[in-house]
């Protein structure tokens, strides 16, 4: 028999801070995003890391 009782949303989302952090979407070639995650499953940097450096690379002087 199918069990109709709704779910709560609190156990299934995590709660975050307003202000804290915010979503960015981007489209990447297949050969960068790749590299990322080759770079991500060899544990040499995470998410956060490639992410920064990526932007260090793009830094207008």
């Amino acid at each position: 028999m199918k069990n109709m009782k709704s779910r709560n949303r609190e156990h299934r989302t995590k709660p975050t801070q307003p202000g804290d952090l915010f979503t960015i979407h981007l489209h990447l070639p297949r050969d960068a995003y790749n590299r990322m995650k080759d770079m991500e499953r060899r544990k040499l940097y995470t998410k956060d890391e490639i992410f920064l450096l990526g932007l260090r690379a793009t830094e207008i002087k």
